[in-house]
């Protein structure tokens, strides 16, 4: 059992009455509602497994979870009290899209295979309506016959396709090669996404859904994580990863304005939701474990709404970045101790394509309390920071990575 509880995929429910979460209280990883109203928790499943994720479908709930940590996650909806096991064949990797005409569309490829099959749920019974031989991923759904399909062109850039679930049909869109992620239609024809076509970070565009034109809206040296259109469908707030920290904005399209949130800058937002004039989000820090606060856009005040207390310890806590081997500044975090020879553990996070950020890590923070020191470094090939930085260790550059930590150590 862990000391803290871990706090993960923060939404609302479709009232935007109840907040839902996925938490390891128990140990295993389970579903949770909180009312905003009454001030409660619920505990929603109870799951042999992990569950891994969850969306709100057809008035119903769909989760998924997966065999003994095996990331062959299977997909359970429940309406009502009806539940159905909608995959039960652990030898596939099922991945949730959206629902459409009726019908669950989803993605699977098998554990041993490359293709990826585009799935429909009819009546409790599976069909496949395409096969891909790239990797896929669906976007979003994009109307009532269409679905937004992304394919890897590498293990950064994507094309973007219009799937049409009816007749088959697959359209490759006029988009550029690039990161393409965090699509929300605005209206019949405006829609924004992140990218970072013309240049290397991920900003914000404005697209037409008619045209496929597009405008680009930001131009921050740094990628936008997380975006979040409000109820008028004219402002945007969204997170910056800046050094890994989260930064929190708010962009009105239609006047073309930014505006910094005042909201804690020395961690990581988790997860963002909205309800009316309050964003509701999963924060933590390097210092401070996993809570859910609430921060009102009016008054621009931050409440902790629930979650773990905080920290009697005081950890000294630094971000840096090193010369490598070639001269290369790599950044890291540092949970420090003053001294000399202090035990110092050296910890990479995994991948493929991925960044270690300034959030809370009860393993580190133990070791802290043991008196080592911990160092977290982003090497070269890391997220987070260009897409320079990320084609750093491909192919025949992938020893430079260990290199890193090396120069590091």
């Amino acid at each position: 059992m862990t000391e803290f509880t871990k706090y993960l995929s923060l939404k609302l429910d479709e009232e935007k009455e109840n907040l839902y979460f996925i938490a390891d209280s128990t140990g295993k990883r389970e579903l949770y509602s909180y009312s905003l109203y009454e001030q409660a928790h619920k505990q929603v499943t109870d799951e042999k497994e992990n569950v891994k994720n969850f969306w709100f479908v057809d008035d119903g709930l769909l989760y998924a979870v997966d065999h003994n940590g095996n990331e062959r996650e299977q997909l359970k909806f429940v309406k009502g009290n009806t539940k159905l096991d909608l995959t039960n064949d652990d030898d596939f990797y099922n991945h949730y899209g959206v629902f459409i005409k009726d019908h669950l569309v989803f993605l699977r490829n098998h554990k041993d295979g490359k293709d990826f099959e585009l799935m429909k749920s009819t009546d409790q019974s599976l069909e496949v309506m395409a096969t891909f031989t790239r990797p896929t991923n669906i976007v979003s759904k994009f109307d009532d016959e269409r679905i937004l399909l992304s394919q890897s062109v590498n293990n950064i850039d994507k094309d973007v396709y219009l799937f049409n679930v009816h007749t088959g049909a697959l359209d490759k869109l006029p988009l550029p090669v690039g990161r393409f992620s965090n699509y929300r239609s605005l209206n019949d024809e405006n829609a924004v996404f992140t990218s970072d076509y013309l240049e290397g970070h991920l900003n914000l565009y404005l697209l037409n859904k008619n045209t496929f034109e597009f405008k680009k809206l930001t131009y921050f040296h740094w990628d936008i994580e997380k975006i979040l259109v409000l109820g008028d469908k004219e402002n945007v707030v969204f997170e910056l990863n800046k050094n890994g920290f989260s930064k929190l904005f708010k962009y009105n399209i239609k006047d073309d304005l930014l505006e910094s949130l005042d909201f804690y800058r020395n961690g990581v937002v988790h997860s963002l939701q909205n309800k009316d004039d309050k964003l509701y989000m999963i924060f933590s820090s390097m210092t401070s474990p996993h809570s859910i606060y609430e921060y009102d856009l009016m008054r621009n005040t931050t409440t902790k709404v629930f979650g773990n207390e905080t920290l009697e310890e005081t950890l000294a806590t630094t971000y840096q970045t090193f010369p490598s081997f070639d001269g290369l500044d790599v950044p890291y975090y540092l949970y420090e101790h003053v001294g000399e020879n202090i035990p110092t553990a050296i910890h990479v996070h995994g991948g493929p394509e991925s960044q270690a950020r300034p959030e809370f890590n009860e393993l580190y923070y133990k070791l802290y309390k043991e008196g080592f020191q911990v160092a977290v470094p982003n090497i070269r090939g890391s997220t987070g920071y260009s897409k320079f930085y990320i084609g750093l260790d491909n192919q025949e550059k992938r020893m430079d990575a260990a290199k890193d930590v090396v120069a590091l150590r």
